[in-house]
């Protein structure tokens, strides 16, 4: 009788410790479900930054809840969408430099075309980053890529029409501009993580890690002619796209999916024979 009394006061404690890590764990899964919706609000809203930032809180308060994941998942994602986005605002600052010839404003537009390559080369860089954690801290099966983005118009905007034809533009209207550039850009990006199956509320781990590798092929080209060309840095893309395909590969051969196994081959073939020829 009396070992029993010894042990009820720590039987005790034990529920009451276990009673407060499951309230504190509840708690931090709210604060994260809380942060990735305010994080998404930023991102329609043109906040590209701070909304990295909020997700990245997201991911730290919770990181196994469904809501951390996909503040890991939605962060790379949107890495993918500025780079895209700064990159296509750089493009066309350059053809507009080279539209305008002598004009005045042509070197304000060749500064401006090389400040967002820059802003380009950050962002893919920073995704580069963000996918190994994704390697070491793989998402939940299905990852989930079916976030609200505002819609974008389509085509081309009336303000990147003037600025490839070499016009200067009020700052309000390149900045209209850059935010939907980057909005357009996230939208390709979640798609091409969805993977060739396009459902971005399923999607499988191997054709995540499938579409993260083909989204890095696809931001290398930000080191091209027009750019400042950089072999070594491209082959950091292409050896980081090989892990991914490779790791989809593993995926695939688990869970004896062969669509997946022959895109994995195809994939690791593209980025071993481009590393042999760079």
């Amino acid at each position: 009788m009396a070992a029993s009394r010894e042990h009820a006061p720590r039987t005790v404690l034990a529920v009451v410790a276990a009673l407060l890590l499951g309230a504190c764990g509840a708690g931090e899964q709210r604060r994260s479900e809380s942060l990735l919706g305010r994080a998404q609000e930023q991102i329609a809203s043109g906040r590209f930054t701070p909304a990295l930032d909020t997700l990245a809180r997201a991911a730290r308060e919770a990181p196994e809840s469904e809501s951390g994941q996909r503040a890991r998942v939605l962060h790379v994602a949107l890495l993918g969408g500025m780079a895209r986005g700064y990159r296509a605002m750089a493009e066309s600052y350059l053809e507009g430099w080279r539209a305008a010839g002598e004009a005045p404003q042509a070197s304000r537009m060749r500064a401006a075309a090389m400040d967002y390559f820059g802003r380009a080369r950050t962002s893919s860089l920073d995704m580069v980053d963000a996918t190994q954690v994704l390697l070491k801290a793989p998402p939940a099966e299905p990852v989930r890529l079916d976030f609200s983005l505002p819609e974008n118009p389509p085509g081309e905007s009336e303000t990147l029409g003037r600025i490839r034809q070499g016009q200067p533009v009020p700052d309000r209207e390149r900045l209209e501009a850059e935010k939907r550039e980057i909005l357009a850009g996230l939208a390709r990006t979640l798609s091409t993580l969805a993977g060739t199956r396009g459902e971005p509320e399923r999607v499988a781990r191997a054709d995540f890690y499938l579409g993260a590798g083909r989204e890095l092929i696809e931001l290398s080209s930000i080191y091209g002619p027009e750019a400042l060309r950089n072999r070594r840095m491209t082959r950091l893309y292409y050896r980081r796209a090989l892990a991914l395909a490779e790791r989809a590969g593993e995926l695939a051969a688990q869970a004896g999916n062969n669509r997946q196994a022959a895109e994995s081959e195809e994939l690791q073939e593209y980025c071993q024979e481009a590393l042999q020829g760079s």
